[in-house]
């Protein structure tokens, strides 16, 4: 069985994951597109540096938790186009990568903010937290003992 190592969406150079959310035109056109909307900042993401490097240097933006949040459901949704190229024939199409991203995100936000409200109120639909075991094979049960053990969950 052959593969062929071509990135999908650009076909210019090798697939790779800093290919594919970094140097790639097709995926650098979703970031444009996401930068002109003004859901993130322009210059987020740069060629050169790899991909980890660059997210792990965001802790030092001021709203890292959000802009975390939706370059990750970015990224997802440029990997989900790629997924629909590569296996429905689908053409990547950076427009409507981001505006799945913005769904999505939009539907994060949503959603989390329903749990957090229904917590803060005193509504919980997720059972109570399962009994530590721990590592001598005893239970204990969260905010009981004032055990120093180390714990599995």
């Amino acid at each position: 069985m052959n593969i062929d190592p071509t990135c999908p969406l650009c076909l210019a150079d090798i697939e790779s994951m800093d290919n594919l959310f970094l140097d790639c035109h097709m995926s650098r056109r979703a970031y444009d597109l996401a930068t002109q909307h003004d859901w993130i900042p322009a210059g987020l993401l740069a060629s050169g540096p790899t991909l980890g490097e660059q997210l792990h240097g965001l802790r030092s933006w001021f709203s890292f938790c959000m802009l975390l949040q939706k370059l990750s459901i970015l990224l997802w949704s440029i990997w989900k186009g790629r997924n629909h190229l590569v296996f429905r024939n689908e053409n990547f199409i950076p427009l409507a990568c981001l505006v799945s991203a913005k769904k999505s995100y939009a539907e994060w936000r949503i959603r989390s903010c329903i749990s957090i409200d229904d917590y803060y109120r005193g509504y919980s639909s997720s059972p109570p937290l399962p009994p530590l075991i721990l590592l001598d094979g005893s239970r204990h049960h969260r905010g009981r003992s004032k055990s120093t053990s180390m714990a599995l969950v």
